[in-house]
């Protein structure tokens, strides 16, 4: 049993590792994305114009998919929301169910109280999953 890794890639927002193992080859992202959207409009370009196959990418995403992902008095911004959704839905995306707390990022700076928010996550190209 043999692996390899190399790093092919990298942004301010992701750093891209292509890895071998037992013949299964797949590209790993380890993000950290911009907290505006407009930044991560540009990660998500980025990632999808690699064609990668077997795709996983794990980090901060600094984007919820909707109002059910966060804790706050404030909606969360329905662009921001529909670009990450979108980009998920064009590189066939799936989000590998993870065990811990459902919120990855809390702040109690804010007047408002409590905010928490799911940033951090995992997702995958089904291939990736199923190996």
């Amino acid at each position: 049993m043999s692996a390899t890794a190399q790093v092919f890639g990298s942004s301010e927002q992701v750093i891209l590792v292509q890895a071998q193992h037992n013949l299964f080859d797949c590209t790993l992202g380890f993000i950290h994305a911009a907290s505006d959207y407009v930044g991560r409009r540009a990660l998500w370009q980025y990632i999808a114009d690699l064609h990668c196959n077997n795709l996983c990418l794990i980090g901060d995403f600094n984007a919820v998919l909707g109002a059910h992902e966060r804790l706050s008095s404030r909606a969360p911004n329905g662009v921001s929301c529909a670009d990450f959704q979108g980009f998920i839905e064009r590189e066939f995306l799936f989000e590998v169910e993870v065990v811990g707390d459902a919120f990855t990022w809390a702040s109690k700076r804010s007047t408002l109280g409590l905010i928490a928010s799911k940033l951090g996550r995992v997702l995958a190209h089904e291939g990736f999953i199923d190996h």
